[in-house]
């Protein structure tokens, strides 16, 4: 069983080069003028010289559809991620040489119907869905276990959630899911950080490769 991985909003090297080590298959960065510690397309430039082998995605949640092929042209991206307050009537605005992925915030424990829609709307023109669970803090209830069931076989969804290692394998075992989202963190110092949870989590992820 091979599920794809994506490191989401990677702002240094260190990183970058812990997670092309582990052989993910993307990698995500803030390129959004308005956000918070967004990193610029330089930065990334650099990163691609350094680093071989993950596609990297340009990550967007306030940026209008011609800003944000403005920035991914200067960084040299053709991947790229719309959060949840992207406008999705400049959708068409985007190429269709460009790869997808359009992020959707799960901030209840059970789900809504105008989710299924969301996806089929846009389903001809996305390439992948991020479902982040990462502002739930408790267990899916039960009626999102089954949603998620379905929704996993019908689309090519991404999973993000605050899960530990366990919890994760769990995830991906119970809902088989296109891929898992993970998230890298701030540096002790420069060049320096502890990567023991994410260790554990790639450990536990090679016994079900070989599965």
């Amino acid at each position: 069983m091979k599920v794809q991985l994506k490191a989401n909003a990677l702002s240094h090297l260190t990183d970058a080069r812990y997670f092309a080590s582990m052989e993910v298959d993307w990698m995500g960065f803030n390129l959004d003028p308005l956000a918070e510690n967004a990193s610029s397309p330089q930065f990334v430039k650099a990163i691609r010289d350094w680093i071989s082998g993950p596609a990297f995605i340009g990550e967007f949640n306030y940026a209008s559809a011609s800003e944000i092929l403005s920035i991914t042209e200067n960084a040299g991206l053709d991947t790229i991620q719309l959060g949840p307050l992207f406008n999705y009537t400049e959708l068409n605005m985007i190429p269709d040489s460009y790869t997808i992925f359009a992020e959707c915030m799960m901030d209840e424990n059970l789900p809504d119907a105008s989710l299924q829609a969301f996806l089929q709307q846009y389903s001809a023109k996305v390439n992948y869905y991020i479902l982040n669970f990462s502002n739930l803090f408790e267990p899916l209830s039960i009626q999102w276990k089954n949603s998620l069931v379905s929704l996993c076989k019908a689309y090519p969804i991404f999973i993000h959630s605050n899960g530990n290692a366990p919890q994760i394998l769990d995830h991906i075992q119970y809902f088989n899911p296109l891929g898992y989202c993970l998230s890298g963190g701030s540096e002790e110092k420069t060049g320096m950080k502890s990567f023991d949870e994410l260790d554990e989590i790639f450990d536990l992820l090679s016994t079900l490769a070989l599965k």
